[in-house]
């Protein structure tokens, strides 16, 4: 006697799920958690949803247990049936089921189906309450088991079946009010939570960086996380477990955002950086004559050093209205020409140089470029790389190696600046 007192203290502070688990138990804690057997289990079921569910302000149905009532509330089970927790759970009161919309199609029949295959008419089916709501839209549906049971019953039945009747239709209409307002009071606190979970979301988005934000709604674990608040609005007091599950994503995001961010960031600096080499070229002049228009010689000390200069190398970040001729010609140059000086004074290293012929072959691509000229003869125009091998080792007669393009091969230097692009790059995007 003393355990059971024990176990039934122990019960008043348990979650409806927990008490629903111990049933499963054994006989003895579900005898202790029934109803017809225990006068204390009802106050144990009632205390356990007002304590720790959002449903305490409402009591079962008439003719429901509390039991019944603990169970079909436990929303965090899901579906009765296929156990999923991803889709949207309804209380089909009259069948006194919780269920996803799949899994009830198959357990109920439509009002059509009686009438046409098993031939029962709408005498017969309004002695039974249909299933609310309804689970599909303009449609009746009959629980499979009530009509079994009508049906029985009126087989079966040799008294004064009017009057029972007309009592059964009564209790039936009666049913059917009863259940009709515990789905609108069910329906109506689903979408109240369903705007407070979209307000911890929104709570969510103001204390995160609103791109990782943004983010998260292309996860496949957050859309999951998503789904399973919305399908089921009530777990509430569950948030902080979510809020944590998405935070544990965070670490990948980051990632993934910097790397993206990494990328943007050297694509900008590859297209400010075409900008700055083409809007040199139009600056720049290759024979010791100067054309007006042009201001600064190929040979200057800037095209040793421009590969390594700063502010080549990360490039003013701007629009594409802002590398004009003037800002190139009257900022950045300038800039970049103190920057070559300095790196020439303090001897630093250059890279490949494009007027020398080891440094044409190393640079861009321009040795695809007709820049070559023969030194042993003039009748050869500016050639690329592959012509000029072709051109020394059939007039020539010399061996194709690399010393021999090097000794007799110079470069044309107003070739250089007409493909200076190729300096500097592979191809043009």
């Amino acid at each position: 006697m003393q355990d059971v007192k024990t176990v039934i203290s122990i019960c008043y502070n348990l979650r409806p799920s927990d008490l629903l688990a111990m049933v499963c138990v054994c006989k003895d804690f579900k005898n202790i958690l029934d109803e017809c057997i225990n006068p204390l289990a009802g106050e144990i079921w009632k205390n356990s949803r007002k304590q720790f569910t959002i449903f305490h302000d409402k009591e079962p149905p008439p003719r429901m247990r509390q039991q019944t009532f603990a169970r079909l509330l436990t929303f965090e089970k899901g579906c009765q049936f296929c156990k999923t927790k991803l889709r949207t759970c309804t209380i089909y009161w009259i069948p006194g089921v919780r269920s996803c919309k799949e899994c009830m199609v198959p357990r109920a029949f439509s009002e059509s189906i009686f009438e046409n295959t098993f031939k029962l008419d709408n005498e017969i089916l309004g002695l039974i309450a249909p299933v609310t709501p309804s689970i599909q839209p303009k449609l009746v549906y009959y629980w499979g088991e009530h009509v079994k049971n009508i049906i029985a019953f009126l087989m079966k039945y040799d008294g004064n079946i009017q009057f029972d009747l007309n009592n059964l239709r009564e209790q039936v209409e009666n049913n059917y009010k009863e259940v009709q307002h515990y789905h609108d009071w069910l329906s109506n606190l689903h979408k109240l939570y369903i705007r407070v979970q979209e307000h911890y979301f929104d709570k969510l988005n103001e204390e995160l960086n609103s791109e990782i934000f943004i983010r998260l709604q292309n996860e496949e674990e957050f859309k999951t996380i998503k789904s399973e608040i919305h399908a089921n609005p009530f777990l509430i007091q569950d948030w902080p477990k979510y809020k944590a599950r998405i935070l544990r994503m965070f670490p990948r995001i980051y990632q993934s955002s910097l790397k993206r961010r990494m990328k943007q960031n050297s694509e900008r600096i590859f297209r400010n950086q075409i900008k700055i080499v083409k809007g040199l070229r139009k600056l720049t002049y290759g024979t010791v004559e100067r054309p007006l228009n042009k201001i600064i010689s190929i040979w200057d000390p800037l095209y040793q050093y421009l590969a390594i200069c700063p502010s080549y190398v990360n490039p003013p970040e701007s629009d594409e209205s802002v590398y004009t001729r003037e800002f190139i010609e009257k900022t950045l140059l300038p800039i970049l020409k103190k920057e070559a000086d300095q790196l020439r004074a303090t001897r630093v290293t250059p890279p490949p140089y494009l007027l020398d012929i080891n440094g044409a072959l190393r640079v861009g691509s321009l040795r695809s470029q007709p820049v070559f000229e023969c030194r042993l003869c003039s009748k050869i125009e500016p050639s690329s790389l592959k012509n000029f091998r072709l051109h020394i080792s059939i007039s020539h007669k010399l061996e194709d190696s690399l010393k021999n393009i090097v000794s007799v091969a110079k470069l044309n230097c107003d070739a250089v600046v007409t493909h200076l692009f190729y300096a500097f790059f592979d191809s043009c995007n």
